[in-house]
């Protein structure tokens, strides 16, 4: 695409390239055209004086507009004016074109390349939340590692039968690995609420899923799956009902498969399947992790010297 005027300085990251003898040799025949246009339509009064912006296309489209309007008489005693006035219109609509094409095009580009960065930007943080993490497990077992030193007599037989043990230690790669390990089962888990007055199957049965065990939950899951088409490759692991609530926990075995499943039209088609028997409930929830203690107590001194 030939260049028509000087077009607003690109921001994008990317170099530009080293124009060729030829591409300068077309780039200045069209400057010219167009230098002749302006110059031909500003001299017959088709365009005010010459500005520092080119001339729109409302103003091009009114020069042929008016020419064409004419009566027959007066275009053709001035045929050849008005001939080249319509080239040269022309010649101008066609550079405004190009211009507008190549601007849209650099925007686009410039867009690309900021959700390139910002992408960047997010790894980066990520990375550091997760060097952060690992410093923090790594100062909290060192800290495990500092034992309390015991001063004062030294406890009798009894006192140390009846002291409870201290939890094994543990090595900081396998702090890091039951953190791993934590998130991951989080990324595959999804909490259902039971609607305990709707049934799953009305037809068959009116028993709701509060009166079902795990194991039925969870082949009743699957099935449904099976029912809307889900990909072959999903399917729940796990279903365990939390007690004294209506709230049903579940494990699928992967992360795109839950990501899936979370869509809000397929989540809508798996309730629906269902008889809306239970609502999948969108929001995050958190997974206890326990990392253990170093504090422990004495029980009671029940013996005596």
């Amino acid at each position: 695409m030939s260049q028509t005027r000087a077009s607003t300085p690109s921001t994008s990251p990317l170099s530009q390239p080293r124009p060729t003898l030829r591409s300068q040799v077309t780039i200045g025949k069209n400057q010219k055209k167009i230098q002749e246009a302006e110059s031909f339509l500003a001299k017959h009064k088709y365009l005010p004086a010459r500005e520092n912006s080119p001339p729109n296309r409302t103003i091009l489209y009114n020069v042929i507009d008016t020419i064409t309007d004419m009566e027959k008489k007066d275009f053709t005693a001035h045929f050849q004016i008005y001939n080249e006035a319509i080239k040269h219109a022309i010649t101008l609509l066609k550079a405004n074109d190009e211009e507008y094409s190549e601007n849209k095009i650099a925007e686009a580009i410039n867009k690309a390349f900021d959700k390139v960065n910002s992408a960047s930007k997010i790894e980066e943080k990520l990375n550091s939340v997760q060097e952060d993490i690992y410093t923090k497990l790594d100062e909290m077992t060192n800290q495990l590692k500092i034992l309390p030193q015991e001063t004062g007599p030294r406890p009798t037989y009894a006192e140390i039968t009846t002291t409870q043990s201290f939890p094994p230690k543990l090595s900081p790669e396998l702090n890091r690995q039951r953190l791993r390990s934590h998130v991951q089962v989080k990324t595959r888990q999804l909490l259902f609420r039971i609607n305990a007055d709707k049934p799953p199957h009305p037809k068959d049965s009116d028993k709701p899923l509060t009166q079902y065990d795990d194991p039925k939950i969870l082949e009743l899951f699957n099935s449904t799956l099976k029912e809307i088409d889900a990909p072959e490759e999903f399917e729940f692991v796990t279903a365990s009902k939390y007690k004294n609530s209506n709230n049903i926990l579940t494990e699928m075995n992967n992360a795109n498969a839950t990501k899936w499943l979370r869509n809000i039209i397929n989540s809508i088609q798996f309730e629906t399947t269902m008889n809306n028997a239970v609502d999948l409930i969108q929001r995050e929830y958190g997974v206890a992790i326990n990392f253990g203690t170093r504090k422990h107590q004495r029980a009671p001194n029940l013996l005596h010297h």
